[in-house]
């Protein structure tokens, strides 16, 4: 009977998540920046915040939206705070819009895994120029940010 149940769960598993290749991620933390892969350099100029539905797991579903869109030209960051308990679970995308649409970027998530994603929401806003590299941190020192973050720390302390 637990060798039915065990196995009833890895095929339904693999089911929930379209039974693409999985790829290697990251331990624990559910929160992703991620830039793209090396090509052209992109300087992003938007920030898209898509509301994706359909998405039963982080490893496959989160996974084959993330490496969609890095793939993408002109797309610079993904990142996703996935929970598998939200009907609607939000990408935000920094690209530039001179080089990748709107809607490309939608129709590519759409078509993922037979159709199984659905952008259900979608909000773009205008990106602050230098407010973003192209590593998916912001443009400031962080050496200094930290420096600052611990002599206040030291300062509270003492």
């Amino acid at each position: 009977m637990k060798k039915l149940v065990i196995l009833s769960s890895i095929a339904l598993f693999f089911a929930a998540c379209g039974g693409e290749k999985k790829e290697e991620a990251p331990a624990a933390d559910s929160t992703k920046t991620e830039a793209a892969a090396p090509k052209a350099e992109v300087h992003p100029n938007m920030i898209a915040d898509l509301g994706i539905s359909g998405m039963a797991c982080e490893h496959n579903c989160v996974g084959s939206v993330r490496k969609k869109l890095l793939s993408m030209a002109g797309v610079a960051t993904f990142e996703m705070a996935f929970d598998a308990n939200a009907e609607v679970n939000h990408a935000i995308v920094k690209f530039d819009k001179n080089i990748v649409s709107e809607q490309q970027m939608i129709d590519a998530i759409q078509e993922l895994n037979d159709n199984q994603y659905k952008v259900e929401s979608k909000e773009f806003t205008p990106l602050q120029e230098g407010a973003v590299n192209t590593e998916g941190g912001n443009s400031s020192n962080n050496d200094e940010t930290a420096s600052l973050s611990l002599f206040s720390i030291f300062d509270i302390l003492f």
